[in-house]
């Protein structure tokens, strides 16, 4: 018994030491879980700045390219196509060159008529081919000037629509370039908040901290001697009653050793003070059972606050109370508009392992129609149509084409290599010579001939100006569409990634955790130990008490 009741003082000494270190430390670990969570929240916000920062960037560049793909879209209709797959130089530099060999051809058919003297069928040959080739000399020419004119016209176009693109694509470019930083700031003024809100409540625990704290050093005399009177509860009354079970101990082995009976009478008997001794005992029990009663309602009552609050998987309990807790406002993006939140919703989100961004309603924070607000689609198709209206397409005349494409008909239908059979017994050299030059010139212009028909052909696609602005209106609206389509696609990527790929929040929950364990485990914990000693130090008082009463009984009979 009296071992029962050293061990139980020693594990009370034991358990009051834990409950003060408890005490004195858990401002220090506190400290150290604010810490934690205001350094977290900080690296997980620039972490989703430089992540909006970068795709931001990126639409902007998207953007910036705008009008060189609108041009390049212009430049794949079927009609840009027709104008452009010609080379016009090059078309005009062979009939250039065939013009050449005609003009040589003729000189060289008039030198031999000249040779022909009196045959008169070599004559009427020679005659026949320069007519032939004086008429082909003299249309080539308005050929070769329809081909040029509408070279230029194409290219015309080219550069009007180029520049007209450039100059009206180019202002909302800058006015959307100029929007981007502006969602940036929207977007870090966000995060910012979120990062301040848990800043916010971080210095505000902190503040309870330093407010213990500074109570702790400045009633450091007052907190010792409550230290102090936690120990005197047990270990005295404990001390005392094993002092005065000893007395009474000795006392009786004293008189059972003489062998004699003691006097029935008298309140200085033997008996009488083994009594008073027993009941004196069950005084100090009684002290012991009260302050054991104490610390096990302090340690369950702390152990049924911390089970249901940190240690159930539900969190059920920090649930029921947020209404008892000041809630988080989180300003979104969207001026005027907050997002409240409260801590158990918090709390389960970082328990799954959410990332941050998410686990703080970051879905309702972005507002990824703003960003896409930089680039206003309606405004920018208006601007292009209202300036293709005002385009002043270099349309060609139809007139001028069909007289080109007679030209271009006769020319193809002339045979070019003339019979000149009979001219050829007269002068064979000059006139082999001739006919040489026929069939290499015709070689070279009828298929140029034939490119330019085809060019004429297309070209006359290009002779209504309200067909050519209905078509560049459609091509451009549609095309529009389909960049505002990637850019409403480009948004919610990123928007997706902010929510998705910020870091996981489950470090703020296990400093929540890290609070319950100081609160449960360092002080509830010592509680819990307290009144088991002490309940252990009063049950083997007890047997102890029986014992000196059980001594008193026998020494009276």
């Amino acid at each position: 018994s009296f071992l029962s009741v050293a061990v139980a003082i020693l594990m009370y000494v034991m358990s009051v030491g834990s409950f003060e270190d408890g005490v004195r430390a858990s401002p220090e670990h506190f400290d150290t879980v604010l810490r934690n969570v205001q350094g977290f929240a900080e690296g997980a916000v620039d972490e989703i700045n430089c992540s909006v920062d970068g795709g931001l960037k990126e639409i902007s560049k998207k953007i910036t390219t705008l009008p060189a793909l609108v041009v390049e879209e212009i430049e794949k209709t079927q009609l840009m196509e027709n104008l452009r797959k010609y080379d016009y130089t090059a078309i005009e530099a062979s009939l250039a060159a065939d013009k050449e060999k005609i003009d040589k051809i003729i000189e060289s058919l008039k030198r031999a008529a000249r040779l022909m003297g009196s045959n008169t069928g070599g004559s009427i040959q020679i005659t026949a081919a320069l007519t032939t080739y004086s008429f082909l000399q003299s249309q080539l020419p308005t050929a070769t000037t329809g081909i040029q004119a509408l070279g230029e016209k194409v290219a015309a176009l080219r550069t009007t629509l180029s520049t007209t693109v450039n100059d009206n694509v180019g202002t909302l470019i800058d006015t959307a370039n100029n929007k981007l930083p502006e969602m940036s700031r929207k977007v870090a003024e966000m995060t910012d908040n979120v990062k301040e809100e848990v800043s916010n409540a971080a210095l505000k625990a902190q503040s309870y901290l330093d407010k213990f704290n500074t109570t702790l050093d400045n009633h450091e005399k007052l907190f010792d001697t409550a230290i102090s009177g936690l120990h005197s509860i047990v270990i005295l009354p404990g001390v005392v009653a094993l002092f005065t079970a000893t007395i009474a101990f000795l006392i009786g082995f004293c008189f059972v050793f003489k062998n004699k009976s003691l006097p029935s009478k008298g309140c200085c008997s033997a008996s009488c003070t083994l009594i008073t001794l027993s009941i004196f005992l069950l005084a100090l029990v009684s002290v012991v059972i009260i302050a054991a009663s104490l610390f096990m309602t302090v340690g369950y009552g702390a152990r049924l606050v911390c089970q249901p609050l940190f240690h159930d998987e539900q969190l059920k309990a920090l649930e029921t109370i947020d209404s008892l807790l000041p809630k988080f406002s989180l300003q979104s993006m969207k001026p005027g508009i907050s997002v409240s939140l409260s801590l158990s919703e918090v709390m389960k989100s970082c328990k799954n392992e959410e990332p941050f961004l998410r686990a703080v309603k970051g879905n309702e924070l972005i507002d990824a129609r703003m960003i896409e607000g930089a680039f206003d689609r309606d405004q920018l198709t208006h601007q292009l149509e209202s300036a293709i209206d005002g385009v002043a397409i270099p349309e060609q005349d139809p007139a001028v084409l069909v007289k080109l494409t007679t030209a271009l008909d006769l020319g193809i239908g002339y045979p070019l290599v003339q019979p000149l059979d009979e001219a050829e017994k007269v002068e064979a050299a000059q006139i082999r010579y001739i006919v040489e030059a026929m069939k290499k010139l015709s070689g070279s212009l009828k298929p140029t001939l034939g490119k330019c028909k085809e060019l004429v052909e297309s070209a006359k696609t290009f002779t209504d100006a309200t067909a050519i602005e209905d078509m560049l209106k459609t091509t451009m609206t549609a095309f529009v569409d389909q960049i505002y389509g990637d850019l409403v696609s480009t948004v919610d990527t990123l928007t997706t990634t902010m929510l998705n790929n910020s870091a996981s929040c489950l470090p703020i929950y296990r400093s929540y955790k890290d609070v319950g364990d100081i609160v449960c485990q360092e002080i509830a914990g010592g509680a819990q130990g307290m009144w088991a000693a002490a309940g252990l130090a009063a049950l083997s008082l007890i047997s102890t008490i029986v014992a000196v009463f059980c001594i008193a009984s026998v020494l009276r009979s």
